[in-house]
């Protein structure tokens, strides 16, 4: 139940400041350096160092750290949650199988009699939902499997980045 999520606009701006800054000032004797806006930056950035030892260092911080393992568990975990709830709109169909043996109680020293009954039966439940609260809940959690994405993409920038700098910094007091 519920009004539809409606995306809201992003704003309408292409730039930071008044007038876009694409080509940076001269560092020393380097070239000059430019920007290309809207260009996606590569998974591996670190990579234009052109430094092996570098390279190294990073594989190593992505292998063994346990903030992108528990990231990598946590969007996992998520997705898994959407495929649970999703299957609530599907039917649910059972089958019982019930055996039961029983014994009536004697009357002046007789036994009594010794009956055997048997229950076979299928079970189906479909909930219609109507008014949408399994898919709103599949919804809700796939926009939270996405901000886990998000959480994930994060945190593997943060590290790589961390690395670098530090990198970096160790050169320069080298």
């Amino acid at each position: 139940v519920g009004p539809d999520f409606l995306r809201p606009k992003a704003p309408e701006t292409g730039a930071y400041t008044d007038k876009p800054l694409t080509n940076l000032p001269k560092a020393g004797g380097e070239t000059r350096q430019n920007l290309v806006l809207g260009a996606d930056v590569a998974p591996e950035w670190w990579k234009n160092f052109e430094s092996d030892e570098l390279n190294q260092v990073i594989a190593l911080a992505i292998a063994d750290s346990p903030t992108l393992e528990a990231s990598r568990a946590t969007l996992a975990r998520a997705r898994e949650q959407i495929v649970a709830l999703g299957g609530g709109l599907l039917p649910q169909v059972d089958l019982s199988l019930e055996a039961a043996r029983s014994k009536a109680r004697g009357t002046a020293g007789r036994s009594g009699a010794i009956s055997n009954s048997y229950s076979v039966g299928p079970f189906v439940n479909f909930d219609t939902d109507v008014f949408g609260g399994i898919r709103r809940s599949v919804e809700q959690t796939e926009a939270l499997a996405e901000f886990q994405r998000y959480e994930l993409g994060a945190a593997y920038l943060t590290l790589t980045g961390d690395v670098v700098s530090q990198a970096l910094t160790i050169a320069s007091i080298r």
